[in-house]
């Protein structure tokens, strides 16, 4: 009779052993080889590529992994025709007091993409209204050759940053020339009186993106010009597609894309959180650019419950990573979460066909995360809401946001309604043996007295109402913004009451992914301008189609995570087809 035998798996073996390293602290290892090491040093033999196997489907790893250098960039060599597409930016500088009482803070700068010609104005603010009156000012002089374009961007490209550095290099250049003859102390501030002067000498100059001065291009219907940056690899018709429709890839992160910010911090990943599929590939022949490649409206469905904002642009092939089986991602173990975040977390179960579909609707029930904006065009109860939470089923019924404070900010907290839902929360909260009992608590401040979100026990969650607070002052507002910027951080859900959409600070409505639409008798006009960006629809039409709701006491939801056209609902149980609707309309009508 033959002894009994254990077979070992060495490949689970190494999994549980790199599972158990890996998600420790310390641990999380920057790469293959510190894993390696950390293995030898426990006493296991995995060879190194079998480690950096595995550690290639570790979502941490992914997100974190070093992108390739940039070898090629699209260029505005395409655009041929001026006048058509345009560039603007802000140059600040010192100040200057040629002009009267008048003090110039700072310069508005403009170029055509396609022949390069230049004109710039002096502005004492950058507000957008004194901003508006210098573009007009310069499109409106009959003098001047620039018109309005078809398209105006801003925050122009390398090529129009180096043309900012130039004329300020030009500018200053002579202001310290003039200070080495004034008194001691005495400084000049010239500015405006040498800037028209500066801007005719670059406007007449050979360039050589053109081969001519932009002066002479603009008397041209067409003018061809070279690439701002030469190619290090091959582009155009001698790329070749190294990536099919259907990939699924991760993109490259701008600066401060994730955390809404305009610069890159150290602790940011470089990679999107969420896996998106191709939809279309560009090959740009005449004149020769990089492949474009563009992701589908939505990611796919095992990482929708990530932060993220679907992208637009297109990518490069250095911009995109690959993942070559995003179902079999692993993210921390149940252990690991356990430990050190008891509050709940979203269980990945991996089966097959209509078995994998049923463990992701229930993870979904048993776990959900929102961020809510609350919006109504005018007068009542307009809301902003970035909720973040999960459902929790027991047997007295659901909530959608769990939490264990709420916290309520604004100026009228002595209102009935309030005292009513104090007295609500104190009820649940006071008889353990009772089976509504829940412990969580209730309490207002005024918007002075709002704390930093980082002084908050994170092992309690917060659910944070801003009521009626957006026409505080900016230093109120800037008190706010971190409950939606970093607030899930704190463990921290918030929630935003305005009157109006457009007076909520950007950084606010940037961290937000659901608006909630509620009737409050403004017309379709405004509406139209809040919904026109998450929708391919007829913004218009489809302003009619949700004002109908709206009258009829519903209200209307924008998932921004969604592709636009599943985005809009009624309530959030009932998905609302603006095409449709606007057919039907139309059939109505007629």
């Amino acid at each position: 009779m033959s002894q009994p035998q254990i077979v070992i798996n060495p490949d689970e073996t190494l999994h549980i052993v790199c599972r158990l390293l890996f998600y420790n602290i310390p641990g999380f290892y920057t790469n293959a080889k510190t894993l390696y090491n950390a293995c030898q040093k426990e006493g296991y033999s995995f060879r190194l590529r079998d480690i950096a196997k595995w550690l290639v489907y570790q979502y941490i790893h992914q997100i974190y992994r070093q992108p390739l250098p940039c070898k090629a960039e699209a260029s505005f060599s395409k655009i041929k025709i001026p006048n058509k597409v345009q560039q603007c930016d802000i140059l600040l500088h010192t100040h200057d007091d040629q002009d009267g009482r008048r003090i110039f803070v700072c310069t508005f700068l403009i170029i055509d993409v396609a022949i390069r010609f230049k004109d710039a104005c002096s502005i004492t603010s950058r507000n957008s209204l004194e901003i508006w009156n210098a573009v007009k000012e310069i499109f409106e002089d009959p003098s001047n050759p620039l018109t309005w374009p078809t398209l105006l961007m801003t925050d122009g490209d390398a090529s129009f940053q180096a043309f900012k550095k130039r004329i300020a290099e030009l500018i200053y250049k002579v202001q310290y020339a003039i200070e080495g003859r004034l008194t001691d102390g005495e400084q000049s501030r010239l500015w405006k009186k040498i800037l028209k002067k500066y801007i005719d000498y670059l406007n007449n100059s050979k360039t050589r993106f053109i081969g001519m001065s932009p002066a002479r291009a603009m008397t041209l219907e067409e003018v061809e010009s070279k690439s701002s940056r030469k190619a290090k690899r091959a582009i155009g018709k001698d790329e070749k597609i190294k990536l099919q429709k259907g990939t699924a890839v991760r993109y490259l992160l701008k600066p401060g894309e994730l955390e809404g910010d305009h610069r890159r911090r150290a602790t940011d990943p470089y990679w999107s959180l969420r896996v998106y599929k191709i939809k279309r590939v560009v090959i740009g022949k005449n004149p020769p650019q990089p492949i474009l490649y563009y992701l589908e409206n939505g990611p796919i469905e095992s990482t929708t419950h990530l932060m993220g904002r679907n992208p637009k642009r297109p990518f490069k092939f250095e911009e995109l990573q690959v993942i070559e089986e995003p179902d079999k991602i692993e993210y921390p173990p149940d252990e690991f979460m356990r430990k050190y975040h008891p509050t709940g977390f979203i269980h990945y179960v991996q089966v097959a066909n209509n078995k994998l579909t049923k463990a992701d609707q229930y993870a979904k029930k048993r776990v959900r995360s929102n961020h809510e904006i609350r919006n109504i065009r005018s007068g009542q109860s307009q809301a902003l809401e970035k909720i973040s939470g999960k459902k929790k089923s027991s047997k007295i019924g659901e909530r959608n946001v769990k939490c264990d404070d709420v916290i309520l900010c604004g100026h009228h907290l002595n209102e009935p309604k309030y005292r009513i839902v104090r007295n609500f929360y104190k009820y649940l909260a006071q008889d353990k043996s009772k089976p509504y009992y829940e412990d969580i608590t209730f309490s207002t401040l005024t918007p002075d007295k709002i704390p930093d979100p980082k002084k908050f026990n994170v092992k309690r969650s917060k659910l944070t109402i801003f009521e009626d607070v957006c026409s505080d002052p900016p230093a109120i507002q800037k008190k706010i913004i971190p409950y939606f910027s970093r607030g899930r951080h704190e463990n921290i859900s918030s929630i935003y009451v305005s009157q109006k959409f457009h007076r909520i600070p950007t950084d606010i409505r940037e961290n937000a992914t659901h608006i909630v639409l509620f009737s409050g008798g403004g017309s379709t006009r405004k509406l139209a301008d809040i919904i026109s960006p998450y929708t391919d629809a007829d913004p218009h039409k489809a302003s009619k189609v949700i004002d109908g709701y709206l009258r009829q006491k519903e209200f209307v939801v924008i998932d921004i995570n969604k592709p636009r056209s599943e985005s809009f609902s009624l309530r959030w149980d009932t998905p609302l087809n603006l095409e449709k609707e606007i057919e039907s309309l139309g059939n109505t009508s007629n």
